[in-house]
């Protein structure tokens, strides 16, 4: 019998949202147990962009998420106020949100997984599924979850479902019904938290569902062979480098970073500091204002754009920088840092989220998150010049990369596990 997954995303295919690195990962090696794989992106962007034309054989993306008027206006969705599903949401939130903004978001989300979920309906009947041959996934655990596991529940189809940061943590939510969310489990098979910390968050406040939930990271996709760390540096003997890989966004505090490089380049006038930033976004004026206010004669900065991920991985490749930067408030567990890494490259890392369960002390320089520009300088500048040592933990990367973060060996048990739902 043929097998079917259908696949929630918020922007894939296409690189939104960062899904492009964590979808395709996945897709080669569920391509080997499912005969059709049904892409269901909610985003506008990809399909206008085309990116929908390089799926592989035996991946088609529908867009019927994307074409639903109610999928992406909040007037449509008024009218699903008094839904049956909505109302019974509203008495299980009385007593946990508090305020407009909360009771707002409680009614939004419960609305969502109606919409949703009417639109797979949809999609499953297009394409004659049955909970015999196919499997729900999604790669997010918020509304498209949702619905999925209210057709489950319903229908008695399986279900599993991805979990990163903002839907794990309730504190980073403006609000999301713990009852709401209680109910849903009984419906999900399996929960694969991207961390470990996410995976007993969820245990400690589900516990009747604890069972379900499974630390799986998402890894990244090595393309090309690393090369070794005992490189000729020439002309950079003197040129320490640094790699920022980010969207320019205030959480990743970029100007922390760059006031603690331009500190570091004080300090040691005899060494030239350089550092390249890949990425866009809203800082990226703020930042540029900022470096031409820094002038050192030692220190540069250089804003690359975004960049296709086949050519940053070619660099790590022949041209890898010295060291990995990021001094975000807020992580997961970053994929850009992965990637490095599986490269030997170094990190610096402000120690927040799950960044230590990714780049542990034997291959990265972890700061405290609360950390200024002049104490990260002076944190990291008895080891960043030392070659011996940034060869050691680049070394350590690699290999802590290649045991526990290569997405070709997740991937492959994450897709026996969706397989043998169905088998």
């Amino acid at each position: 019998m043929p097998k079917t997954l259908i696949y929630c995303t918020n922007g894939f295919p296409g690189d939104l949202y960062s899904e492009k690195a964590f979808v395709e990962s996945e897709l080669q090696a569920m391509r080997g147990a499912f005969d059709r794989i049904i892409l269901l992106p909610c985003d506008r962007t990809p399909r206008v962009m085309g990116y929908d034309k390089s799926l592989p054989d035996g991946v088609l993306a529908d867009w019927s998420l994307m074409d639903d008027p109610v999928t992406h206006s909040r007037l449509f969705k008024i009218f699903w106020t008094f839904h049956p599903f909505v109302l019974r949401s509203l008495l299980m939130m009385a007593g946990e949100a508090s305020g407009p903004a909360q009771w707002a978001k409680g009614i939004f989300q419960a609305i969502n997984t109606v919409t949703i979920g009417r639109v797979v309906r949809k999609v499953i009947r297009r394409y004659g599924l049955t909970p015999a041959d196919t499997v729900l996934y999604s790669l997010w655990f918020h509304n498209s979850a949702a619905a999925l596991a209210r057709i489950a529940a319903k229908e008695g189809w399986h279900i599993a479902t991805r979990a990163h940061t903002s839907d794990i943590y309730d504190e980073q939510m403006v609000f999301r019904s713990r009852r709401m969310r209680d109910r849903i489990l009984f419906a999900v098979d399996r929960v694969f938290s991207i961390s470990g910390h996410g995976r007993d968050y969820l245990a400690s406040r589900f516990p009747r569902h604890a069972a379900k939930f499974m630390h799986i990271p998402l890894g990244s996709t090595r393309i090309f062979k690393p090369g070794s760390r005992a490189r000729e540096t020439g002309s950079r003997r003197d040129e320490t480098v640094f790699l920022t890989v980010a969207r320019l966004d205030p959480v990743k505090r970029l100007d922390l970073i760059m006031d603690a490089l331009a500190e570091v380049a004080r300090r040691n006038p005899a060494r030239t500091i350089s550092w390249h930033v890949i990425g866009d976004g809203e800082c990226m004026t703020d930042l540029r204002d900022r470096a031409d206010r820094t002038a050192l004669p030692n220190f540069y900065v250089r804003f690359e754009g975004m960049k296709e991920n086949l050519d940053i991985q070619r660099r790590y490749a022949t041209d890898p920088p010295d060291w990995f930067v990021m001094m975000s408030y807020s992580e997961g567990v970053p994929v850009s840092m992965g990637e490095a890494m599986s490269y030997g490259v170094p990190v610096i890392s402000t120690d927040v989220g799950s960044v230590a369960e990714l780049a542990d002390s034997g291959c990265a320089l972890l700061l405290p998150r609360d950390i200024d520009a002049r104490e990260a300088a002076a944190a990291i500048q008895p080891v960043i010049f030392d070659s011996a040592t940034r060869d050691k933990m680049g070394n350590a990367a690699l290999e802590r990369w290649e045991e526990n973060f290569d997405s070709s060996v997740l991937s492959r048990r994450v897709t026996a596990i969706l397989d043998s739902l169905i088998s």
